[in-house]
């Protein structure tokens, strides 16, 4: 698809701002590098990709699909947008961009969500949790 997605570009004006990477092995270097995280996906699954942007403190563009409407709460750590709104989408990153502090907000928003929900103390919280109820019902 790459010829095409080029192709796609260049007719639209945007080529300059596009880099068609391929298959990468190097993902939480560019991630690292992001201003945002953009997901414009029709369905989800695993939210990692999502979960390490956030954790990263990037806000969040994507679409509202289960999954992502799960950790993205509008306007506080990113925006959620219905599939092929690709205007909203764009309308979102250049708020992002043209507002500084907005960006920096979500992202710690966004930073504070996964730490405070998936970080390893409160990863480890659950388990102990889960743990406890199982020899608890074991015992009775």
């Amino acid at each position: 698809m790459k010829e095409r997605l080029e192709n796609i570009a260049e007719v639209k004006g945007v080529s300059e701002n596009c880099i068609f990477m391929g298959y990468r092995r190097d993902i939480d270097k560019l991630v690292g590098l992001s201003d945002v995280m953009i997901s414009a996906s029709k369905r989800e699954g695993l939210l990692v990709r999502i979960m390490e942007a956030m954790g990263t403190g990037k806000p969040i563009v994507c679409t509202n699909v289960r999954g992502n409407n799960d950790l993205v709460v509008p306007n506080m750590n990113g925006y959620l947008c219905e599939i092929d709104d690709f205007e909203a989408m764009a309308k979102y990153v250049i708020n992002l961009y043209s507002n500084k502090e907005l960006h920096i907000e979500m992202g710690l928003y966004g930073r504070k969500m996964i730490e405070n929900n998936y970080g390893t103390e409160a990863i480890n919280f659950k388990l102990l949790n889960i743990y406890k109820e199982l020899i608890d019902n074991d015992l009775k």
